[in-house]
C-alpha cells in the first residue's frame, strides 16, 4: 500500500492508525464488525472525495454515518478567494467516540481542486 501523492501521506497515516486500532479491538475480543474500519466520508468535492477514497483503500466506506467508526470531513480553507488547502478531520463515532484527529491536505498549484471559491 503506497500513497499515490506525497500530499496525501497524512491522510493515509491517520487512516492506517485508526484501522490498526480497529484491528486491535477486534483481536482483543471487543464486539466489532469483522470488516475493519468503517468510514463515512463527508466531502462536497467529488474529485477530493475520490482522492481520499483512493488513499484509504483498506477502509470500508459506509453510506450512513450511524454505521461508521469514523467520519472523515474535508473542509476547504480559503485565501485570496482560492482554496489553499483542505482540513481533513477524522471524527470518532461508535466505538471510537471522543477520538479526533485533524490534518491538512495541501494541493499542488494548478490542481483542479484548487479552484476559485464562489
Amino acid at each position: 500500500m503506497r500513497t499515490s501523492n506525497v500530499t496525501s501521506v497524512p491522510i493515509r497515516a491517520l487512516a492506517a492508525a485508526w484501522a490498526e486500532l480497529a484491528e486491535q479491538q477486534n483481536s482483543a475480543g471487543e464486539p466489532a464488525d469483522a470488516n475493519g474500519l468503517k468510514v463515512f466520508l463527508d466531502c462536497d468535492d467529488e474529485s477530493l472525495e475520490n482522492r481520499i477514497r483512493s488513499e484509504m483503500d483498506f477502509a470500508v466506506f459506509v453510506e450512513d454515518r450511524q454505521d461508521a467508526d469514523a467520519i472523515v470531513r474535508a473542509t476547504p480553507v480559503l485565501a485570496d478567494g482560492k482554496i489553499r488547502y483542505h482540513l481533513v478531520r477524522f471524527i470518532g463515532a461508535g466505538r471510537f467516540e471522543l477520538i479526533e484527529a485533524t490534518t491538512r491536505l495541501h494541493l499542488p498549484l494548478g490542481s483542479s481542486m484548487q479552484r476559485r471559491a464562489s
